[in-house]
């Protein structure tokens, strides 16, 4: 009997283990100990992808910065002298405070038949024209009717010249020019100076160096002739700092008027 009660509690062992895996006990899992499923990451090929389209925005962006810095530029020269185009233009009009258009020198510059620039001495030789311009617009003894927009970034004094009195100049002597944007002298010459600019026909940039300037003509196939032949030309360098050629089909110089 005992040997029947030790086979059976053996057999009973046996189909146990067998119903249990073979014999090999399960692991046991406590909760909140299960591994994370595995996550996909980028491959090489995608990586190489998303790089290739970063450094072509980046050379889009680089190669649009400079070109949109320019017409910044050219915009803010354009108002300077839109600005100062429209009060000559009031001078002109306005026969009480002037009734005319500023000469190219300021030697010639006369106030109420009052030879001020006589008075006030030609400085120099270099940026005349603007500077008789920018002394008779900032003349206390003339009264505009509306206050220039000029900014004090687009206004110097390139080559550091000066008056030998303050007289209607404000506060000081110095023989100030209108600026572009690239901190050059804009160029002023009197219709009665273009077949003759001896006198007014030289800038001095921001570099130190000069360059002679001349009334800007047509086109030949325009007819060749002065531009704005019955007042004046007000007109900036332009980026290069260099006057357009007169047939130049596309320059960068910009003229009042235009």
């Amino acid at each position: 009997m005992a040997r029947h009660a030790v086979a059976a509690s053996t057999g009973r062992g046996r189909a146990s283990a067998a119903a249990g895996g073979g014999g090999a006990s399960a692991p046991i899992r406590r909760a909140g100990s299960a591994l994370p499923p595995p996550q996909a990451g980028f491959t090489l090929v995608e990586i190489l992808v998303v790089l290739a389209i970063i450094a072509t925005l980046v050379g889009l962006v680089a190669a649009f910065i400079p070109v949109a810095m320019k017409q910044r530029d050219v915009t803010k020269t354009q108002s300077t002298i839109s600005a100062v185009g429209i009060g000559l233009e009031t001078l002109e009009v306005d026969r009480e405070q002037f009734g005319k258009y500023p000469p190219s020198r300021l030697k010639d510059l006369r106030i109420r038949k009052n030879p001020v620039g006589r008075d006030l001495g030609q400085a120099n030789d270099i940026n005349t024209g603007i500077e008789c311009v920018y002394f008779l617009l900032n003349n206390p003894e003339v009264k505009l009717d509306r206050d220039l927009p000029v900014a004090d970034e687009f206004k110097g004094n390139t080559d550091e010249d000066s008056y030998r009195t303050a007289k209607g100049n404000a506060s000081d002597a110095l023989a100030r020019e209108y600026l572009d944007a690239w901190q050059n002298p804009l160029v002023y010459i009197h219709n009665a100076d273009y077949k003759d600019t001896k006198g007014c026909d030289q800038v001095k940039r921001a570099d130190g160096t000069l360059v002679t300037v001349r009334p800007k003509k047509s086109t030949a196939a325009a007819g060749g002739g002065f531009k704005r032949p019955n007042s004046f030309q007000l007109f900036s360098l332009g980026p290069d700092g260099e006057q357009d050629p007169d047939e130049a089909e596309e320059g960068d110089d910009i003229l009042y008027g235009e």
